[in-house]
């Protein structure tokens, strides 16, 4: 689906994809969307790519993701996506071992320019999914998640890389203000990254922020309309937008 950010007019549908697929993560290039990975049963689904100037269905590119899986949360640099943490699948050779918490702390990148994924060197300071990503002109933030998998615990934990980065750990540079939340969802200004939603487990409306010039926990930055987990995040030159979810 599609909607203007110019009015509030319904959204409309513009295509499919080739195969229904949820858990997967997106990036935005200039000219395509693009859905990485995901689950499609029974087994996990390649990279599929739509473009934003005519209506269509999605196509499934040509090269696989680096590493099938899903759950990871995403963000877009100008000519690059990143996909950061999420849960592997064992099944595909690629796959480097999974962490003991059944979540990976991995980062791979897909380069818009020629449509190759790989791992990006750069990875969390622990295996997390289930998370929201932000991002501003140098660096893809990691907010939240899960780690675990029987019984799962949710974080708090803010971390940034920078895009460029090629080896070490993310830092860690705040918490958000929920103690423990999962299942929320990124939006990026100029200035700030936010995250909306979420589960602790209770299903919440919080929408908070944190700044990118400075290293720091989140503040609290108003509320949704209505309570959301597992929703989709999107943004103007000027405002953030929700969608979906449970």
């Amino acid at each position: 689906n599609k909607y203007s950010f110019a009015n509030s007019n319904p959204a409309t549908d513009v295509g499919n994809l080739p195969v229904a697929t949820y858990g997967g993560g997106g990036f935005s290039s200039s000219t395509h969307g693009i859905l990485s990975g995901g689950r499609a049963p029974p087994g996990f689904q390649q990279n599929n790519k739509w473009s934003f100037s005519s209506d269509g269905n999605a196509t499934i590119l040509s090269i696989s993701p680096f590493e099938y899986g899903g759950y990871w949360h995403s963000v877009s640099s100008p000519d690059t996506g990143f996909d950061i943490g999420g849960s592997r699948n064992l099944a595909d050779p690629t796959t480097p071992p999974i962490s003991p918490s059944g979540r990976n702390s991995r980062i791979t990148k897909f380069v818009f320019a020629s449509e190759v994924s790989s791992n990006a060197g750069v990875a969390l300071t622990s295996g997390r999914a289930f998370g929201s990503g932000a991002a501003s002109a140098t660096h893809g933030y990691s907010v939240g998640g899960s780690t675990g998998t029987g019984p799962v615990v949710s974080t708090n934990i803010i971390e940034k890389f920078a895009f460029t980065a090629t080896s070490g750990t993310a830092t860690d540079v705040g918490d958000l203000t929920t103690p423990t939340l999962d299942g929320n969802k990124g939006n990026s200004s100029s200035e700030k990254g936010y995250s909306t939603g979420g589960g602790t487990p209770t299903i919440v409306n919080t929408i908070q922020s944190f700044p990118f010039a400075s290293d720091s926990s989140s503040t609290d930055g108003g509320d949704l309309v209505a309570a959301a987990r597992d929703h989709s995040g999107s943004n103007s030159t000027t405002k953030g937008y929700v969608s979906g979810g449970i």
